[in-house]
């Protein structure tokens, strides 16, 4: 069932990152070595040059070059860094949930091929509206996503950290149609699982490949395609997922930039099953298969 679809529009000033959509200088034409025919001193021989220029770029909420959910097949340069502070929310029906995160991210450049990023959410809080806290209804169910939490408010805790890894393999400032790369993630489970409930304590992973392109130095177009495992944690079984997403961002040269987004998530399985008993902190008792 298709779960998961969000649709935003955000205006962002980027504090800008030089993504590695790097362009030839103007002008800059390939040359080669040659032996000269007179004298060195009176015929010094050409050099290629090395100069190129960088583009300003934007990081996701997950701290690799993006768009802000959807990444982008375009990459750091080599020993060039990224840092960002976002705050990102999500609903879901189970429960009228609403889950708000504030990540630190931090990038980093690897040889003009990968970069290496990580998002640590500082703060989650998470707003469970239904009363009594579980029902036997899809409403008064699990959320997939935070599956313990068991009363109203969560207040202020500590969240996930994910780390990962994106490696390009076509880019345009290669002089290659477009830019295409590989995205892999790893969830380190630091968010508490047990009294506030706001994490699962489980390893998650996720892999996507990604394309984008720049269209005459104005507008960039990105998508994606991938897949989430889910960690298991004692007593419940989630979901994996299917996650896709695609957006544009404009103008791609200026500091501000306006981006236009759609993604969204297809869970593999329709329901939640708990084999364990989970009360809510009004002793309501959470049902044993949430329909997602």
């Amino acid at each position: 069932m298709l779960k998961r679809v969000a649709m935003a529009v955000f205006v962002t000033l980027t504090g800008v990152a030089a993504a590695s959509a790097q362009t030839p200088a103007a002008g800059q034409q390939p040359t080669s070595m040659q032996q000269p025919t007179t004298p060195a001193a009176a015929q010094p021989p050409m050099m290629s040059s090395d100069v190129v220029e960088t583009r300003p770029a934007t990081t996701t909420f997950m701290g690799d070059t993006g768009l802000w959910f959807v990444p982008t097949g375009e990459i750091l340069p080599a020993k060039r860094w990224s840092f960002s502070a976002y705050r990102v929310n999500f609903d879901y029906n189970e429960g009228f949930t609403d889950a708000s995160n504030w990540p630190v991210t931090l990038g980093v450049g690897l040889a003009d091929r990968a970069e290496i990023f990580g998002a640590f959410s500082v703060v989650r809080r998470i707003d469970r509206d239904v009363r009594p806290v579980f029902t036997g209804t899809q409403g008064g169910g699990l959320a997939n996503e935070y599956p313990f939490v068991r009363q109203g408010w969560s207040g202020n805790q500590l969240g996930d950290l994910w780390v990962g890894a994106k490696v390009n393999l076509s880019s345009q400032w290669r002089q290659q149609p477009a830019a295409f790369a590989l995205r892999g993630m790893v969830k380190i489970p630091t968010a508490k699982d047990d009294e506030e409930g706001v994490g699962t304590g489980k390893v998650d992973f996720s892999l996507d490949g990604i394309v984008s392109k720049e269209i005459n130095e104005r507008v960039e177009l990105s998508g994606f395609g991938g897949f989430i495992v889910r960690g298991k944690p004692d007593g419940v079984e989630l979901s994996n997922g299917i996650r896709w997403g695609f957006g544009a961002g404009f103008p791609t040269r200026k500091n501000l930039r306006l981006t236009a987004e759609l993604h969204g998530e297809a869970y593999r399985d329709d329901n939640v099953r708990l084999s364990r008993r989970l009360v809510g902190e009004d002793g309501s008792i959470a049902p044993a298969n949430t329909n997602l």
